[in-house]
């Protein structure tokens, strides 16, 4: 019997479009690489690095002066906003986007902590400021609120633009020069000044968001400074992710750390700022109260905000060393999952997002060690790995590249939630593989 034409025609489109369909999930997914790190050609090379870096170390001329400056970068004109899901433009400014600056000058070495109401500090970003302040500061450590209703349009890659809306060159220029008139006001008005380090209990402020279970780094670090005109400052950490207001906002806010340094202005502290702290596996805790929304940010700034005018601080053992430093970090082929096993092939991965690529930076005052990473930091790690260490240590994420979520080890192959599934591009280890790396680097002036 001869089959007709019209369904042999149907036939053989069905059987081309499987064997399409196939082709391209074959040269479009992969199983996930679970190869021993230690057996992988970037362990070696990173470590190597770190053995490597020749950390600057200054003494200090002259008593330490220090300058700080806020700057709006809120924009005058409808932008897309970076955070949750894609939204093409904000309709509102609930409160002000801004810039922050804290530069310490010893007389040997000036450094700039540059911290900005951003999902992330954009790598784009990143690398201009970089270049814009070489000559005028010596180090610069970076990092951003990781507010989930700021703006985006900072990301030129085609994946960066889902998230963050269409790139848009001049907003990356406009807010480097914001950021530079920050830095130069901060310079300009330095004067002698003294820090202190301290940490308050606020385990009851935050929660492990990949499971309800788990490890929780609770700790509200923080540095006091007081200069010679009486003015004081709060620079400080946190564990808790900024996403405390509703998905569907389509508000401006710098969330739960600009209502805090709002309240610490009005408490009488003449500036405050913050950097996000071991983000990664952390949230901030909802359930003693009954609210919602910017009535709850509120409730819970104004809570954390009085651990931190309640902090007992140390001043530090030496007031004016500082030492510095930055080291590239060597990742493997992109490890992006869709299921368990299964991931999106590295030549896709980088046509859509870029290779990874990344650094850890090290800055030292006195004996407050800071390390910032390229990453959402689980706090997991922190207290597995890096606990022990003697002196204050604030481990800060977004450091001006991103390679995903890094987490504890453990929760790659238990934990079915997007941070460990989806936005985890490096693959299996990497939380040994980072804490690592982060504690050869912290005790390298040891």
């Amino acid at each position: 019997m001869v089959m007709p034409k019209r369904i042999k025609r149907t036939l053989q489109f069905i059987a081309a479009f499987f064997v399409l369909l196939f082709v391209l999930l074959a040269v479009s997914i992969a199983p996930i690489d679970r190869t021993p790190i230690e057996q992988q050609p970037f362990y070696q090379a990173s470590h190597q690095a770190v053995d490597q870096l020749e950390i600057q170390h200054t003494d200090g001329h002259d008593s330490l002066q220090i300058g700080w400056a806020t700057v709006s970068i809120t924009p005058d004109h409808a932008m897309p906003m970076a955070g949750y899901r894609p939204r093409d433009r904000f309709e509102d400014v609930h409160d002000s986007l801004f810039t922050r600056v804290l530069l310490m000058d010893n007389g040997s070495a000036k450094i700039a902590m540059i911290s900005v109401d951003l999902l992330l500090f954009p790598p784009a970003l990143y690398q201009t400021l970089k270049q814009a302040l070489q000559g005028k500061v010596d180090f610069m450590y970076v990092s951003a609120t990781h507010t989930h209703n700021g703006v985006g349009a900072f990301d030129p890659t085609m994946g960066g633009e889902i998230v963050s809306g269409d790139y848009d060159p001049a907003w990356i220029l406009h807010l480097s020069e914001m950021i530079q008139d920050a830095v130069q006001q901060a310079d300009q008005q330095k004067m002698n000044a003294t820090i202190a380090y301290g940490e308050n209990y606020a385990l009851d402020l935050v929660s492990n968001r990949l499971r309800r279970s788990g490890q929780k780094d609770g700790l509200l670090r923080s540095m006091l400074i007081k200069r010679a005109d009486s003015s004081t400052g709060i620079f400080f950490t946190f564990s808790a992710h900024a996403n405390s207001i509703n998905k569907t906002s389509l508000s401006l806010s710098g969330d739960y750390p600009g209502q805090v340094i709002e309240k610490l202005q009005h408490s009488g502290i003449d500036f405050g700022m913050y950097m996000a702290g071991m983000v990664g596996s952390h949230r901030t805790e909802y359930k003693m109260y009954r609210l919602d929304n910017f009535p709850l940010l509120d409730t819970f700034s104004r809570v954390l905000t009085k651990r931190l005018l309640n902090t007992q601080y140390q001043p530090l053992d030496d007031k004016s060393s500082i030492s510095f430093g930055e080291v590239p970090i060597t990742f493997g082929p992109a490890q992006m999952r869709l299921l368990n096993n299964w991931r999106v092939r590295p030549w896709l991965f980088n046509a859509v997002f870029n290779p990874l690529q990344g650094n850890l930076t090290y800055l030292k005052i006195g004996n407050i060690t800071m390390v910032g990473t390229p990453c959402d930091f689980s706090g997991e790690l922190y207290l597995n790995h890096l606990k022990s260490y003697e002196d204050p240590l604030m481990i800060t994420s977004f450091n001006g590249s991103y390679v995903g979520y890094i987490t504890e080890d453990k929760a790659y192959d238990e934990i079915d939630k997007p941070e460990v599934m989806n936005m985890n591009w490096v693959g299996p280890y990497h939380g040994q593989f980072m804490a690592a790396l982060i504690e050869k680097l912290i005790n390298k002036e040891k």
